[in-house]
């Protein structure tokens, strides 16, 4: 299972972790370990999840900068998914891309988009799950944190994936986050949505 894209991909990285027993790896010092390239493997049930960060720019207008060779394009991630076997890949593209202009959030995408195909092709056995916007606050940096851009960004994720719509999941979030007044940067529905989410995989042949 790939857990891919910012911190709420790692959220739900850690909700699967905790439902099993597995041996956790980490690519990063202590101080670094929240946003290290993260790897728990389970030999005996052969399942392994791992959490992998998405590429520039990942950073919301203020703070640190991550390390670029933490940080994984598209590409980067694709290729270490072998040609057999079953896996899981999420995809959680948002809140990093609000404070850019939209046309780094569609090339990003796009470039997502034809990642998922090469693999689909060689891998069919692929299962694709992509989360969209939630609903986010966070006074004062609202115009470039918050979710102003959030309806046209659903509308980019629906129209760059339309051919593949029989092939990736899309969970949508934004009404549940909104129904729950929900408003910060990392939902604290987070495992509902997560456990959600994986009713949709769960049995699922491809």
């Amino acid at each position: 299972m790939f857990f891919y894209g910012d911190s709420n991909s790692r959220m739900f990285y850690d909700r699967v972790k905790s439902k099993m027993v597995c041996q956790e790896s980490t690519l990063a010092k202590d101080e670094e370990l929240k946003h290290s390239r993260k790897f728990c493997e389970n030999r005996k049930n052969n399942i392994t999840i791992l959490n992998r960060y998405h590429g520039s720019p990942f950073n919301i207008a203020w703070g640190r900068y991550m390390v670029t060779s933490a940080l994984y394009s598209p590409q980067r991630l694709f290729d270490t998914i072998p040609s057999q076997g079953r896996y899981f890949i999420s995809f959680n593209h948002y809140l990093h891309f609000v404070a850019h202009h939209v046309s780094v959030y569609e090339r990003a995408l796009r470039a997502l988009r034809d990642e998922i195909v090469r693999l689909l092709e060689r891998n069919p056995q692929g299962i694709i799950l992509l989360r969209g916007p939630h609903v986010s606050k966070r006074e004062p940096e609202d115009y470039c944190v918050g979710d102003v851009l959030a309806q046209h960004l659903i509308t980019i994720q629906k129209e760059t994936f339309r051919d593949l719509q029989d092939r990736i999941i899309y969970f949508p979030t934004w009404d549940i986050t909104v129904a729950s007044e929900d408003t910060d940067l990392h939902p604290g529905c987070n495992s509902h949505l997560f456990d959600l989410m994986l009713h949709f995989v769960c049995g699922r042949d491809q």
